[in-house]
């Protein structure tokens, strides 16, 4: 009788331990992180001179196809710089070196002008930012993006908005349940 019982209960052990690491597996496989291009370019200014501000995208603004998929974001990367300067992190979105023509297709971005882009995940628009040219005097007041390398950096030089989308609960968590999160701490230079 004993045998039996404790057969039972390793067979319910089995099961629940395979039930978990099915869930486990399901929620990893449902942090798909994506870069969608918008479907029309914004000036820097309008015509009352005020830089482009930060905007929430809607879905039927966004191209057909995503512009990075999800299997080709290597990590998203926080240096953290300064504990007393917040602003002196970098955020930066690594890629497989496979996807360098694409990259290189938006490089040339005008120097007047930034490109839209909205990260996605899972489906869910997650907040909206814009490409834009390293070189260019203007920037626009919401994260902005700039391609180093390969890379994606992302940053918000004149946030004047509350919230640090760069931070977004649901892009750390999904990066990190991915285990594409990584966080690199500098000491302070002197």
């Amino acid at each position: 009788m004993k045998v039996i019982i404790t057969g039972i209960f390793f067979a319910g052990l089995l099961i629940v331990v395979g039930i978990d690491a099915a869930a486990q597996q399901n929620a990893t496989n449902t942090c798909k992180v994506e870069i969608y291009l918008l479907n029309k370019k914004i000036k820097a200014f309008d015509s009352a001179l005020k830089i482009a501000g930060s905007f929430y995208p809607k879905k039927e603004d966004l191209q057909d196809t995503p512009f990075i998929k999800d299997k080709e974001i290597i990590s998203y990367t926080i240096e953290k710089r300064n504990k007393a300067k917040k602003r002196d992190h970098t955020y930066t979105i690594y890629l497989s070196h496979s996807i360098s023509n694409k990259i290189n297709s938006i490089r040339d971005i005008s120097i007047c002008c930034g490109l839209k882009f909205a990260i996605v995940i899972n489906d869910s628009l997650i907040f909206g930012g814009y490409f834009w040219n390293p070189i260019s005097s203007f920037t626009a007041n919401a994260v902005t993006a700039y391609i180093h390398d390969d890379d994606i950096v992302l940053t918000d030089l004149f946030r004047s908005y509350n919230e640090d989308f760069r931070k977004n609960a649901l892009l750390l968590d999904s990066m990190k349940k991915t285990g594409r999160l990584v966080i690199k701490r500098f000491l302070k230079e002197n």
